[in-house]
């Protein structure tokens, strides 16, 4: 009986031993009907090779796997397992499979790592801020090819915690808890706005005035992609809001001709609008209303982020603009 020191020791070489290549050769030769022949055409190696797989590994566990039987046929060994053989091939499999799969599951994690593809998740709204920069990130990277997805919030949360995108672009208003399992990385602050056309009733009345009553009186244009604000989501929800005007897809420009034409109001943040278009709209602040809040990226939190979107966010958060108010926007 070995002393515990010797076991450790064997337990040590066998661990230390280049041991995966003889344990897949013994479970081929078991799983090919316990034939040395078919073992070696499955691994493209000679019987003989096999049997020294076999022998080396019957070496350091000090048992035999194999028995010799009796067989008629000619020139050919015939085996079958022994008691020890059949528990240690349970083990032996397990272990191939794991290693196996320990190697693709980090092969994968490689690939997506030196991948030259970025999957962005961004809300129809939003893109019309960000694709200059989108733009020119492309240009810095000729081999980058970048998916664009046009996603709910909800959906592209979903997206990103199982993986099919790399980052989610959207809002996150001021006391808004993050999802679990996501960081947030600020790009920009907003204040949301009312926008009405020239000559409406409410235009020389004081933002802080305007009730809800004076703003359910409106006509909506309504473009549920174009929303990643929870708080007008609940707005519309809450108050049985049905737009007279709705579209399967709208971009701001869109809104604005809509509503430069006296079809209806809308809410729009500062980070799109610029001092040329006060001379058609009046812009009322609407933080009464809704909490201010920031544009940014969402991504996972508990995974090892591939090279090209760590370069991205960081082009993002080195040039982004972060606009905090507009002294023409002021009443």
């Amino acid at each position: 009986m070995p002393c515990n020191d010797e076991k450790k020791d064997t337990f040590h070489n066998f661990y230390k031993a280049n041991i995966i290549q003889p344990l897949k050769g013994f479970c081929a030769t078991v799983e090919e009907g316990c034939s040395l022949t078919r073992a070696s055409e499955k691994l493209f190696l000679t019987p003989s090779a096999i049997v020294k797989q076999i022998q080396s590994l019957e070496d350091k566990l000090h048992i035999k796997l194999f028995r010799k039987i009796d067989s008629n046929r000619v020139n050919r060994i015939a085996l079958e397992l022994t008691e020890d053989g059949k528990a240690f091939y349970k083990k032996a499999r397990e272990i191939i499979e794991k290693t196996e799969a320990l190697i693709e599951e980090f092969s994968d994690e490689i690939d997506k790592k030196n991948s030259k593809t970025l999957n962005i998740s961004i809300n129809i709204c939003v893109f019309q801020k960000i694709i200059f920069y989108i733009d020119e990130f492309r240009k810095k990277h000729k081999n980058l090819k970048i998916n664009i997805i046009f996603q709910e919030r909800q959906l592209g949360f979903e997206s990103l915690l199982n993986d099919s995108i790399d980052l989610f672009i959207s809002s996150l208003e001021n006391g808004e808890t993050i999802p679990f399992k996501m960081n947030f990385i600020e790009l920009t602050k907003y204040i949301p706005y009312w926008v009405f056309y020239k000559g409406h009733s409410l235009e020389n009345k004081n933002a802080e005035n305007i009730t809800k009553e004076d703003i359910l009186k409106n006509t909506f244009i309504y473009n549920k992609n174009n929303i990643s604000m929870t708080s007008l989501n609940n707005f519309f929800k809450d108050n049985n809001i049905k737009s007279a005007i709705s579209f399967e897809e709208c971009d701001m420009e869109m809104e604005k001709k809509l509503i430069q034409n006296k079809m209806c109001i809308w809410l729009i943040f500062n980070i799109f609008l610029n001092e040329d278009e006060k001379k058609y709209f009046v812009f009322k602040n609407a933080e009464n209303f809704f909490p201010t809040g920031k544009y940014g990226c969402f991504i996972k939190r508990d995974v090892s982020k591939k090279e090209i979107l760590k370069e991205f966010i960081e082009f993002l958060d080195k040039n982004k603009k972060e606009i905090y108010n507009f002294d023409f926007l002021r009443d």
